[in-house]
Formats: structure tokens, C-alpha cells, sequence
């Protein structure tokens, strides 16, 4: 490869991952359903709650495994998070912390 194609692709890939990360910032993760822009910045985890804490909560993943999410001051919290309890929440792929999240019967609990 030439000198003048490897810095073009190098320098089309920061440009990507720049924009990726600027599109990320705009994104509060705080509703359900998503936003369209902010999909994959702010996936949604469904399951079931396995433990929680004061700051985390550890979820049996509906798709398989297990994973933990961070609540902070700014988590919008529907239902009372407790063991063996349905969850459906929607965090920020970055940081892992919740934006949203509700336990118990997700329908009812969704922010309108």
C-alpha cells in the first residue's frame, strides 16, 4: 500500500470514531423506547435482577449470561429493585450506567 492510502484510511477511521463519540454525548439514555439517533449509544437490557446494591444491579440477561449496570443520581428509577424481580433498562454503552430503569412490569413503568 501506498504512503498517501494508509494515512487517507487512518485518518477516514478517527474521523469515524470522533463523530461515533460526539453522537454519544448528545445522548441522555433516560427514555424508553430509544431514540432512534441514540441506539447505539443507549442499548436497552431486559431480564431479570439477580443482586443489588445502593449503586449496582446485576441482571440475568433475557439473551443468556449475566451483567452489571451502575445507577447514578441521575437514574430514573420505576419500581422497586429487588431480587427475582423483571428489569428493563437503558444505559450508556460507554459508562454502563443507567439511564432509565424499571422493575417489576416494564409496561407499566415506562416513562410516557
Amino acid at each position: 500500500m501506498t504512503t498517501l492510502f494508509r494515512i487517507t484510511v487512518l485518518a477516514v477511521l478517527l474521523l469515524g470514531t470522533q463523530a461515533a463519540t460526539r453522537e454519544c454525548k448528545d445522548c441522555k439514555c433516560t427514555k424508553y423506547p430509544v431514540e432512534p439517533e441514540c441506539v447505539e449509544c443507549c442499548p436497552v437490557v431486559r431480564g431479570v435482577v439477580k443482586t443489588v446494591t445502593p449503586k449496582t444491579v446485576t441482571v440475568s440477561l433475557s439473551t443468556g449470561g449475566e451483567d452489571t449496570f451502575n445507577f447514578t443520581g441521575d437514574t430514573v428509577v420505576k419500581g422497586e429493585p429487588k431480587p427475582n424481580v423483571n428489569v428493563l433498562g437503558v444505559y450508556s454503552r460507554e459508562t454502563k450506567n443507567l439511564g432509565f430503569v424499571s422493575f417489576g412490569n416494564a409496561s407499566e413503568n415506562a416513562p410516557q
